[in-house]
């Protein structure tokens, strides 16, 4: 049984048939909010990758633009801290680059 985490839905989807690449669209999922506050519960913002040869980028902007978190790398999360200081609540923007397993590239954005 293969079980694969949704973020879009927050939740686990299972499959008893095993999911090839080329079966899946391509997609970059954010989750909508996380809570940076060490309980133990979605302390980390994570990027899930869904037929994606490579992460090109993956920022996060606070509301005045500045980029608060990059990575290349989608194991790498954020925490909500910049420059060792913990980021106030609110809104933030994320953006992604990747490139798809067929060697295109998708962009996304999203809060």
């Amino acid at each position: 049984m293969i079980a694969a985490f949704d973020a879009a839905y927050a939740g686990k989807v299972e499959s008893a048939e095993p999911l090839c690449p080329d079966q899946l669209e391509s997609d970059i999922k954010v989750p909508r909010a996380f809570s940076p506050n060490n309980d133990g519960h979605n302390d980390k913002l994570d990027v899930f990758l869904i037929g994606i040869s490579k992460l090109i980028y993956f920022r996060v902007y606070n509301r005045w633009g500045q980029i608060v978190f990059e990575t290349i790398d989608a194991a790498i999360k954020w925490d909500g801290i910049y420059k060792g200081v913990k980021q106030p609540v609110e809104t933030y923007v994320w953006m992604a680059a990747a490139q798809t397993a067929d060697n295109k590239i998708l962009t996304q954005r999203g809060e």
